[in-house]
């Protein structure tokens, strides 16, 4: 049996949706506070992928562009917009052959030269460097095991003479440096779409980063495109 009166039974009715609703409210409070938080945490970590993103592009935009102000247009070395250095074959390899010849030595003496102390004199540069790869390349003339043979020997070809003169550089590039054949894999073709037979035979050293995918989340094919901008923002001073 209750002892409460009838006015206190509707007192104690009446006070009890306000408890209710104060607490649901509370609730509904402390999740928007939480939501906040997360939200802002997220920000957070998108600035800092942008700000890696940014860092990352710009220092490969720095070294794509000391590469090709070492080694401007029209020698036997070529640097294209992502900071590939390319030889076509012939410059550095009789028809056939894997054995780089006495003008193609004297092609790469001068480019390593060049080429390493651009490369490793650089410390930011460095702290990004995951490998300096060199590849071989040939047109579609042939079965594909044939020319991958070919291309892999003339790519190890390419690096035993890098490191024949590396000089000081010697251990720096025995870390970073593998040679590749990659057959005809990669071909170049003319604008009408017909094999450019000769553009595809040819050797082509780049250098690749630790994170040349930022995050996860930066398709690798978009960088260079953004890091031509910077080079040319940079060569325009």
């Amino acid at each position: 049996m209750s002892w409460l009166t009838v006015g206190q039974r509707a007192e104690a009715q009446s006070e009890a949706p306000v408890d209710f609703w104060l607490s649901y409210s509370d609730l509904m409070a402390g999740l928007l506070m939480v939501f906040g938080l997360m939200l802002l945490a997220a920000l957070y970590h998108y600035q800092q992928r942008v700000a890696d993103i940014g860092n990352l592009v710009e220092v490969r935009g720095g070294m794509i562009h000391s590469l090709q102000k070492a080694f401007p247009p029209g020698g036997a070395v070529r640097v294209d917009s992502a900071g590939t250095v390319r030889f076509t074959d012939y410059v550095l390899f009789d028809q056939g052959s894997s054995e780089v010849s006495p003008e193609g030595r004297q092609v790469l003496e001068r480019f390593v030269r060049t080429y390493l102390p651009v490369i490793f004199g650089d410390p930011v540069f460095m702290s990004q460097l995951k490998a300096i790869v060199i590849e071989g390349h040939t047109n579609d003339d042939g079965g594909y095991r044939l020319n991958l043979d070919l291309s892999q020997r003339r790519a190890f070809s390419v690096m035993m003479v890098l490191l024949d003169q590396a000089g000081e550089y010697q251990e720096q590039l025995q870390r970073y440096v593998t040679a590749n054949g990659r057959s005809f894999a990669e071909l170049i073709r003319e604008p009408d779409g017909t094999v450019d037979k000769v553009a595809s035979r040819r050797i082509e050293i780049r250098f690749q980063f630790h994170d040349e995918v930022v995050g996860g989340a930066t398709p690798r094919q978009y960088i260079p495109a953004v890091e031509k901008g910077v080079v040319e923002a940079m060569a325009q001073g």
